[in-house]
């Protein structure tokens, strides 16, 4: 039976998660209203974090920081909607097999230089993709090659059943260039893509604002409902809240709560997504004291989860989580068959039955303020029921690398799980990201493998066993879920259908949206 190979999905919790706590600070409140800014009709300035590091695909870092830049240029081969379901894109029809995933294409798509779009070029997009090597090739791990049909049909083939991989053709992986510009040495800062806008190079300013314009050529005309597009890279908080106020924006990203309070008290419409991200602490390298079962489990009941997320950066926005999947998504349950509660008690008993002293741990935490002292709240919980927990703060650029090199035993991070089958893959004893120690994870992996097998034929048992497997890692002690960790944007009365997208940190893609009568 074909293990689940890893994918970059999963790379992503960190990589978001670090741009994140790094730029999010408490944002300036009171202020008079302001939530009716008169707006350019057909125009959208939006607000958000973080820079993009390339127009190419293929190229970017891993994680979905910066993917708002890309959206508008590049429509992927199969879209996500804003819940993290997936719906058509350049794929109308996908379907999974034993050994691949058969897609059929859209009819009538150009690319913004006047290329045509088929299946020998989406072949040629997904082949450069594996060349790349990095993060892209990384979520295209069990794909084992191409195979062109006829001009609308694509057969993706794989080493296995590959669940995830309808997810990875969402983002990098599935943005389809134009192959006349796959050589090409601007591609990193002039996409060309087959999206409803294209870039304005002369009125972009490149690390503060990127405008676009309509794609003349693009094949759903009703679906560009904006005119214009700016987005505007504003760092702090404050400043965004502030840009809000006096109309140099229309909308943003909601970096924490306290920004989401200052936005409301200023009059301005937020909305926030259900269930979100999720937060929890991975248990890295199960060595030594954590490879006792009562020890990983102990760490679970020594959480306090209401005051985690009571903090003013997470209150009334976060929410104690059960499980990694959010509402909607494939392995998601109502009632898990395990879930932890606030027990000291039993967290004590649990140690003290395990024998094993005061376990000593050091915990990284994620660049920024917030995430340090948040760490630093987890720690004392621990060491509440006998755990001896220390803090350290690895360089930015380097954490993702040390949380999971098997250097500490645990990681307390985000964890963006698109689906049940990207985290099977990042926990896979062959090569899974999040398990650099190869262990076996007992009847997890096999709920995981029976579960992608189960994917092809009956995606429904398929989902009860991931359900299954989340239950079992929790209760294991491998996977303990903390909070959801939702995202959020702010507008003013002008902008009408902006909604936050599950994982999409920095910004949603733009679809339906609309700016005063357009």
């Amino acid at each position: 039976m074909p293990r689940i190979r890893a994918t970059s999905r999963s790379i992503v919790a960190v990589g978001v998660a670090v741009a994140v706590a790094a730029l999010s600070t408490a944002a300036c409140g009171g202020g008079s209203s302001s939530g009716s800014t008169t707006s350019d009709d057909g125009v959208l300035r939006f607000a958000t974090f973080t820079v993009p590091d390339t127009f190419d695909p293929v190229k970017r870092n891993s994680g979905t920081s910066g993917l708002n830049f890309l959206f508008p240029v590049y429509d992927a081969l199969i879209r996500t909607n804003a819940d993290g379901s997936l719906a058509p894109g350049l794929a109308t029809e996908w379907k999974l097999q034993q050994d691949g995933l058969l897609l059929t294409l859209r009819e009538g798509v150009t690319f913004s230089d006047g290329e045509a779009f088929d299946a020998a070029a989406a072949a040629g997009n997904i082949e450069r993709c594996r060349a790349a090597g990095g993060g892209c090739a990384a979520t295209l791990d069990q794909v084992t090659g191409t195979e062109v049909i006829d001009p609308q049909t694509l057969l993706v083939t794989t080493d296995g059943p590959a669940p995830s991989l309808p997810f990875a053709l969402t983002t990098g992986a599935g943005m389809m260039v134009s192959p006349a510009a796959f050589d090409s040495p601007d591609l990193g800062r002039l996409p060309v893509g087959a999206g409803a806008y294209v870039l304005d190079e002369k009125a972009t300013v490149a690390g503060s604002t990127w405008v676009y314009t309509k794609n003349p050529d693009y094949w759903d005309p009703e679906a560009q409902t904006l005119d214009r597009i700016e987005l505007v890279v504003i760092d702090s908080s404050q400043q965004r809240v502030a840009a809000m106020r006096t109309g140099q924006v229309d909308a943003s990203m909601i970096g924490d709560a306290e920004e989401r309070d200052s936005y409301e008290q200023a009059g301005f419409d937020t909305t926030v997504a259900e269930g979100g991200d999720a937060k929890g602490i991975l248990v890295v390298d199960p060595t030594g004291p954590f490879a006792d079962q009562r020890v990983r489990q102990a760490v679970g009941y020594a959480l306090d989860r209401e005051a985690l997320t009571g903090t003013p950066a997470r209150k009334d926005m976060s929410t104690p989580s059960t499980q990694l999947f959010a509402p909607g998504s494939v392995g998601n349950v109502d009632a898990p068959a395990f879930a932890y509660e606030y027990d000291p008690e039993k967290a004590k008993a649990l140690l003290a039955e395990a024998g094993v002293g005061k376990p000593k741990l050091v915990l990284p935490a994620n660049p920024g303020p917030l995430n340090k002292s948040e760490t630093e709240a987890v720690a004392g919980m621990l060491n509440a029921v006998g755990f001896d927990a220390s803090v350290t703060q690895p360089p930015p650029q380097n954490v993702t690398r040390e949380m999971f090199s098997g250097t500490y035993p645990l990681a307390y991070t985000p964890v963006f799980v698109p689906d049940a089958a990207s985290l099977a893959g990042s926990l896979d004893p062959e090569g899974g990201f999040m398990n650099p120690g190869g262990h076996e994870l007992g009847e997890a992996n096999k709920l995981a493998d029976e579960a992608a097998n189960a994917a092809v034929d009956d995606p429904e048992r398929s989902a009860e066993l991931f359900g299954d497997m989340m239950a079992t890692l929790a209760e294991d002690g491998y996977v303990i879920p903390v909070y959801w960790s939702p995202t959020g944007v702010a507008f003013n009365d002008d902008v009408h259908g902006l909604v936050p997208w599950a994982g999409a940190f920095m910004g949603p893609p733009f679809y339906g949206v609309t700016v005063g009568g357009k």
